[in-house]
């Protein structure tokens, strides 16, 4: 017989459970749901009669699916049907009206209900309103898909920036080719009627206006062809060991003769100690001084030119030279643009003093690349002191000089271009010069005919190979122009290394960018000579190259 007092206790705790899952549902933010086994909804949390704007009856069986947005409803009945019969759980996500009107975004999830003999009472589940997530989220996908299409316009942007930078950098590489080329015969030409008009003195000033037209024709290309390569990022700097003092002296020796012309004093000054060595780029700090140098010689009508050279240790090694002058100085409006490219401190000075403007801008780019910069005090009247400092970490454990006796003496052989014009140091050479242009044919075969050389003339690539191409091997040296047609440079040098051929080649090209020199040492020539050629340099790079090649078949 059934004790009815454990009955009506076992009710009690029953009901007391429900009634504390029941509260436990109603505190939940979460919207909590009951159904039974035949899907109708038995409980409803408070929560969710709150988000309805319904009492908890109005929400039983299915009555809840009112509240699912019309678009949505058909969707969530059929899930909601096929997890009934399969007894699975469940997860979805789907809109619902609130008691306000809004339209808002639920995410159920859903479990069934199964007995101790395993059979499904029904489903319970929960229902989270997750509007603010779902559309942070599409924010997010917006944000990411705009940052997306912005990435994509700058990698075009980025991409026709290179490519204009690309086309620039080839029309003035181009430009100086084809500038350079007739340029060649030009000096050429006025070199050799100035060596057969000696006599002539009016005939000599004519020439020299011609030699210094030509010549600052050709400083203003290269100026224009550093500024393409530096605005481009295609202009580097090699950091090697070298001597600044040498360096300074080499830069004040160039702008010397034209300042004794103008009867200006133009000097060096130490301030002791000094390094002897130290680690950048020779070629781009001696172009930096000869612009600086060459600027205050050109605006100075009377008085000085005074290059300052210091040292400082700490907190970093930097060398500063101070270039002071007693020229016709500059206002501060004048000052704020001087570095800007082609720009001069007014047009009037343009007329006056000429240049194109761009050396201090070009001084300045090299300076940066050189982990300095270049700054400038000036007063109308009172001259200019125009400052460039340089990072110059010390090459070497030798001690900083601390008087000029310090400093060891130069010795070596005089540069090429010293070279006597009358020097005979190419006697009894067998070169074969390959060159297509008739005027340089005969300006550049009769320069080494003159010293000496017996000449012959490829007018092309395929020309070429075939005079080295017959045995035995006829010549002692190669003078070859890479820009050639039929055949190039690049691929007659590459042919004649394939070959196994050992003859010295000298390129001599028109093209003066960053990497010519290397392309054309890596194509199989030995030495790189730029247009338009220099005489005495041409020759003594020959004759260097001829000396290499009896060397090398000595040792064979």
């Amino acid at each position: 017989m059934v004790d009815i007092t454990e009955l009506k206790e076992a009710e009690l705790r029953v009901a007391e459970s429900e009634e504390l899952l029941r509260e436990v549902a109603n505190t939940s933010p979460g919207m909590t749901w009951l159904a039974a086994a035949d899907g109708g909804w038995t409980f409803v949390s408070r929560a969710w009669a709150e988000f309805t704007g319904r009492n908890e009856r109005e929400l039983f069986g299915d009555a809840w699916l009112q509240c699912v947005h019309p678009n949505d409803r058909d969707r969530v009945r059929i899930i909601y049907e096929r997890s009934l019969e399969n007894a699975s759980p469940f997860h979805l996500e789907f809109r619902a009206i609130a008691a306000s009107g809004d339209e808002r975004t639920l995410s159920c999830f859903a479990n069934p209900r199964v007995d101790a003999e395993g059979r499904t009472r029904g489903f319970v589940g929960v229902c989270l309103d997750v509007t603010l997530s779902k559309q942070t989220e599409d924010r997010l996908r917006r944000f990411a898909e705009e940052l997306s299409a912005k990435s994509v316009q700058l990698e075009i942007a980025r991409r026709e920036a290179e490519e204009a930078n690309r086309a620039k950098s080839d029309f003035v590489a181009n430009m100086s080719h084809e500038i350079r080329t007739p340029m060649t015969a030009i000096l050429g030409y006025a070199d050799l009627l100035a060596d057969f008009l000696v006599a002539d003195e009016e005939a000599q000033r004519y020439l020299d206006v011609v030699r210094r037209s030509g010549t600052h024709l050709l400083e203003i290309i290269n100026d224009v062809l550093d500024l393409s390569r530096i605005e481009a990022g295609r202009l580097e700097v090699e950091l090697v060991p070298c001597a600044p003092l040498e360096i300074l002296d080499e830069a004040v020796a160039v702008l010397r003769p034209r300042a004794e012309n103008k009867k200006i004093e133009l000097r060096v000054e130490h301030r002791f100690p000094l390094p002897r060595v130290v680690r950048t780029d020779a070629l781009r700090l001696k172009q930096v001084l000869v612009n600086l140098l060459s600027n205050a010689v050109k605006f100075t009508e009377h008085g000085r030119v005074v290059a300052t050279v210091s040292f400082e240790s700490a907190p970093s090694p930097r060398l500063r030279v101070e270039i002071r002058d007693t020229g016709i100085g500059m206002t501060p409006d004048q000052l704020a643009t001087l570095f800007e490219r082609f720009t001069q401190a007014e047009a009037s000075t343009a007329r006056r003093f000429g240049g194109s403007g761009l050396g201090l801008a070009i001084s300045r780019r090299l300076a940066n690349l050189l982990g300095g910069d270049i700054v400038v005090a000036s007063a109308p009247g009172e001259g200019s002191t125009f400052t460039l400092e340089i990072a110059a970490p010390l090459a070497g454990d030798q001690p900083l000089a601390e008087s000029l006796s310090d400093l060891p003496r130069r010795h070596g052989p005089a540069p090429p271009e010293r070279l006597a014009p009358s020097s005979r140091a190419l006697a009894g050479a067998r070169v074969l010069l390959a060159e297509d242009g008739p005027d340089n044919q005969k300006l550049i075969a009769h320069l080494l005919r003159a010293a000496g050389a017996e000449v012959a003339i490829a007018p092309d690539g395929a020309a070429a190979l075939r005079a080295t191409g017959a045995p035995p091997p006829p010549f002692d040296l190669l003078v070859l122009d890479m820009r050639l047609p039929r055949v190039d440079g690049y691929e007659v040098a590459a042919e004649l290394r394939r070959r196994g051929e050992t003859m010295p080649i000298l390129a001599l090209t028109a093209c003066a960018m960053d990497g010519d020199r290397q392309r054309c040492l890596d194509a199989g020539c030995d030495e790189y000579e730029s247009k338009p050629v220099d005489r005495r340099r041409l020759i003594a790079r020959c004759a260097a190259l001829l000396e290499q090649g009896r060397s090398t078949r000595r040792a064979a």
